[in-house]
């Protein structure tokens, strides 16, 4: 018998969006899946669209819940999930229209399961307002033949990219119930410090170049939309959270090297984003920055390496212009 595959979908303002996402899962041709749609108390239609897709299709399960945050959401729908495997999707988003990527997804997972606990897919990003895809670079054929886990991850290190979005993963669901992994509550990019422990819990993992999963972008509700403080916060709060991590031994010591290195591509992040900062706490910050400016350290990446020699050539303030610069050129590209 087919291994269930449980889909986990936090539903919070996406009514514009979630019947499309929900139609990408069911087109699937693999089957045995079940479609969880967590309604996190979202204040639209979303959860009456909810109960109405799962009245017409008996794979569908919704919950409904108060507002607690994507990772409450998420959370809640790994603990009533009843599969085998588990992948998550952002109900803004959708999959690829292939009937059978989730099925050859499976069948790669298969024949590795008694030594990989997750498979991490490729995905596109989809530019709404003018109806484009843009295919994130495919990975690297070595990593994809590597055998061991820590190989692989260093050539995410070296790319200055790291997949750690819930979305891009097929996980066995024994694995993360096994280490107890699951997203810290109420902080924004918590797929950050759950992608660590994945990669620090895991015996190994499998990367394959399928182009599985569409991340819708210029969606104005977007959590990953605008600069915030709450977000500036957060991420602040994962740094810190992944080098205590580190000094505390929670991780072993090749994880370790990375976790810094993966941390070094955060901390650029944060001098970016600092040009938005009030100045009546740019002291605060700043001083943070300065305490933490030795992860640039571990340049695993090239745009970590050049962030490292702006900061020595060119200083904190120039390097901040610039990093902003680029970021809104080739990363938030109208988020």
């Amino acid at each position: 018998m087919e291994r269930l595959v449980s889909v986990i979908v936090p539903v919070y303002k996406t009514e514009q969006y979630i019947e499309r996402a929900v139609a990408s899962i069911l087109t699937q041709n693999y089957g045995n899946i079940e479609v969880l749609l967590v309604d996190d108390g979202s204040p639209d239609a979303s959860g009456d669209i909810c109960e109405r897709l799962a009245a017409s299709d008996a794979r569908i399960r919704v919950i409904h819940k108060p507002n607690g945050g994507q990772s409450d959401a998420r959370n809640v729908g790994l603990e009533l999930a009843a599969g085998d495997l588990i992948t998550y999707m952002d109900s803004d988003d959708f999959w690829v229209d292939d009937p059978w990527m989730l099925a050859r997804l499976v069948r790669i997972i298969n024949e590795h399961w008694a030594d990989f606990d997750f498979l991490i897919y490729n995905y596109k990003q989809y530019y709404q307002q003018d109806n484009q895809f843009v295919a994130n670079a495919p990975y690297p054929d070595q990593q994809l033949v590597a055998s061991d886990k820590y190989d692989k991850f260093s050539y995410f290190a070296q790319r200055g990219h790291f997949p750690m979005s819930a979305w891009s993963k097929l996980i066995k669901r024994e694995f993360l119930q096994a280490n107890g992994i699951r997203f810290i509550k109420g902080i924004y990019a918590e797929d950050i410090p759950w992608f660590v422990e994945l990669l620090d819990k895991c015996r190994n993992f499998v990367v394959v170049n399928d182009y599985f999963y569409i991340y819708r972008k210029q969606v104005p509700e977007a959590i990953t939309s605008g600069f915030s403080y709450k977000k500036y916060d957060d991420l602040i709060f994962i740094v810190e959270h992944c080098v205590k991590g580190v000094a505390d031994g929670s991780y072993s010591s090749r994880l370790a090297e990375m976790v810094y290195a993966f941390m070094a591509y955060e901390y650029s992040i944060l001098i970016a984003q600092f040009i938005h900062i009030g100045q009546d706490v740019k002291s605060k910050y700043a001083d943070w920055l300065h305490r933490y400016v030795w992860l640039l350290d571990y340049s695993f990446s090239r745009k970590v390496r050049l962030v490292r020699l702006c900061l020595k050539t060119l200083g904190f303030n120039i390097t901040v212009r610039l990093l902003n610069l680029y970021i809104r050129k080739h990363v938030n590209r109208n988020l």
